[in-house]
């Protein structure tokens, strides 16, 4: 099996889990660039706190890895996520927006570098954060 793979199967289950063990998949100093945040999460601590945040809002949490592509020490993983907004979520700017219970569907990609034991060093991930919020009735 290779690296990429074994972290599409660990990515499917972290998501199931929460943003602790989301955040394992990561090296301890890894870097994390999300659309939904405007700077870089830095190091695996910073990427579970921010993480718990999307996490929290949400149950039923579930991710499928649709596509692994790997060249070298760097993967793309092209992904589905759905959840259901059942608890509030604080954004980044710190404003809570109530729950809306609405069901959400992101079609999502990930672009990883990956160190010799698989774990990810830096990600790049790629999501239609207008659709997100259109799904919850944001937008």
């Amino acid at each position: 099996m290779s690296r990429a793979t074994d972290l599409a199967e660990r990515l499917e289950k972290a998501f199931a889990t929460g943003a602790d063990t989301f955040a394992e998949l990561f090296t301890p100093d890894a870097v994390q660039h999300h659309p939904f945040f405007p700077e870089p999460m830095v190091g695996r601590a910073a990427i579970a706190q921010l993480e718990a945040t999307m996490f929290g809002g949400f149950s039923d949490v579930r991710l499928e890895v649709r596509r692994v592509i790997e060249e070298g020490d760097v993967a793309c993983l092209e992904t589905d996520i759905t959840a259901v907004n059942t608890s509030d979520l604080t954004m980044p700017d710190g404003t809570t927006i109530p729950a809306t219970g609405r069901p959400v569907h992101i079609a999502a990609a990930m672009v990883v570098t990956l160190d010799g034991d698989g774990r990810i060093t830096e990600a790049h991930r790629y999501e239609d954060g207008l659709g997100f919020l259109r799904q919850l009735g944001l937008a």
